[in-house]
């Protein structure tokens, strides 16, 4: 009996250090990808390979606890490897696809676009982030909504009082002549609006 409780005993310590080993295998290239991003936190790049980790683990939270800390992480004229839009990006499209969770989504967009939560040096890195959210709405069919949105894009109008006030003010300024967003905002005049609302559009 006793032979039998030590071979037990023996086989439970395999089996353990077997999950141990299987765990921290697993683990790995997420150890790995710290390292790198301790290295250099403006690695755009790894901090998307870092969520797609965590979601390859079944880890959601995680990947997009790793996405938020991101945007706190990477400042934008340092950035590598990747646009900082794409953080933005990656984030909204785990809350709305994985999470099922659109509302998340929006309220990322919202910190974004509306409050100026991220300082973009790029005007067209922004415009994204606009454009995305836009066609958030319009998946969701929310057309009234997504055509006010396309035309305080680029009205000039959005506030440069965010989180990051004026240094944020040219990013912000230079959506107004945003190729990306008039185009938007032309094809949905024309299928949302009205004759005058995308003669005036075609004006300005």
């Amino acid at each position: 009996n006793a032979a039998n409780e030590e071979s037990a005993g023996a086989s439970a310590d395999v089996e353990l250090a077997m999950a141990r080993a299987e765990h921290l295998t697993a683990r790995r290239p997420l150890l790995l990808n710290r390292v790198l991003l301790r290295q250099n936190p403006h690695n755009v790049g790894e901090w998307i390979k870092r969520s797609k980790l965590y979601m390859d683990l079944g880890e959601v939270d995680m990947a997009t606890s790793a996405l938020e800390e991101s945007l706190k992480s990477v400042i934008a004229r340092k950035s590598v490897n990747g646009s900082p839009s794409s953080l933005v990006l990656t984030l909204v499209d785990i809350h709305e696809n994985e999470r099922k969770d659109v509302d998340a989504s929006r309220r990322v967009l919202e910190r974004i676009c509306s409050k100026n939560e991220y300082d973009f040096q790029d005007t067209e890195d922004l415009a994204q982030c606009h454009a995305a959210w836009v066609e958030l709405e319009l998946r969701q069919e929310n057309w009234d909504m997504a055509l006010d949105l396309a035309r305080r894009s680029v009205s000039g109008k959005i506030g440069a009082s965010g989180a990051h006030g004026k240094r944020s003010s040219k990013a912000i300024k230079g959506l107004a002549k945003s190729l990306r967003l008039w185009n938007l905002l032309f094809d949905l005049e024309e299928s949302l609006g009205t004759v005058q609302t995308t003669k005036d559009a075609y004006d300005r």
